[in-house]
């Protein structure tokens, strides 16, 4: 699936509750990458806490932690790939489903993507998202 910039629709305001963090160090990206491997990896440490840490920094992953009441909720991640971006890693714990962070974390990667330049945004639909993606603007081209 992919989003065109040209073709962004118009995003519903994000639900109080949630707040949204790119993340910008070290700490951050530990917590990014905890949930994220224990969403979607079962708990494997497929992305290692501080190892992967210089590809957020070098702008190749932008990571973005997001949080419901305080408390994290969910990860998103872009990786750009010398000016087409990709959505990647999108994960919500369990707890936190159908409360507008997985939606906050997509917006969060596509106003990011845009902002950095974008002009296609991709993403690979699997899971839960498969059915949230085309309601924000992501179509099978």
């Amino acid at each position: 699936m992919a989003l065109l910039a040209a073709e962004k629709p118009d995003y519903p305001a994000i639900a109080k509750h949630i707040t949204i963090n790119k993340v910008n160090s070290a700490e951050e990206f530990k917590l990014w990458a905890l949930l994220n491997n224990f969403v979607i990896h079962q708990g494997l440490p497929i992305i290692h806490p501080e190892h992967h840490y210089p590809v957020c920094q070098e702008s190749i992953l932008s990571c973005f932690n997001v949080y419901d009441q305080g408390t994290l909720a969910g990860v998103s991640s872009l990786i750009n790939h010398n000016g087409i971006f990709s959505l990647e890693f999108v994960a919500v714990l369990g707890a936190f489903r159908r409360r507008g962070v997985a939606t906050a974390a997509i917006i969060a990667a596509v106003e990011d993507a845009i902002a950095q330049g974008a002009e296609l945004i991709t993403v690979r639909a699997m899971g839960k998202n498969k059915y949230l993606l085309p309601k924000l603007g992501f179509r099978i081209y």
